[in-house]
């Protein structure tokens, strides 16, 4: 019988996440505007990828433009509209090279 070795890494990584996340969101909260990831980074001293982690494991709590993150709670319905039509632009480039790719693949030489 092959013992299980009881590493707690992923429930580590898991609360830390949380925990940052949080501390992130009562960050936003308190600022007024559109925060840069550099201007989060130096202030809550993480690093600047990892806000953008932060911000996918949001839940759709906080929002990032090249302008910054904000709270989606605090974004304007401007705000929203511009985000939102960038976003939905993205995800039709990305199926586009997804389809293109795929179909590559498939006529690939074996």
């Amino acid at each position: 019988m092959i013992a299980q070795l009881d590493l707690s890494f992923a429930k580590d990584q898991k609360r830390h996440l949380d925990e940052d996340l949080a501390r992130l969101i009562e960050y936003l909260a308190w600022c007024s505007g559109w925060r840069t990831a550099r201007q989060i980074s130096r202030e809550l001293e993480i690093n600047d990828r990892y806000i953008r982690e932060l911000a996918e494991a949001s839940d759709g709590q906080i929002i990032g433009t090249n302008s910054g993150y904000k709270l989606t709670s605090r974004v304007t319905p401007e705000e929203f509209s511009e985000w939102s039509a960038r976003y939905n632009s993205q995800i039709k480039r990305m199926l586009e090279r997804l389809q293109r790719t795929t179909g590559n693949w498939h006529r690939r030489g074996k």
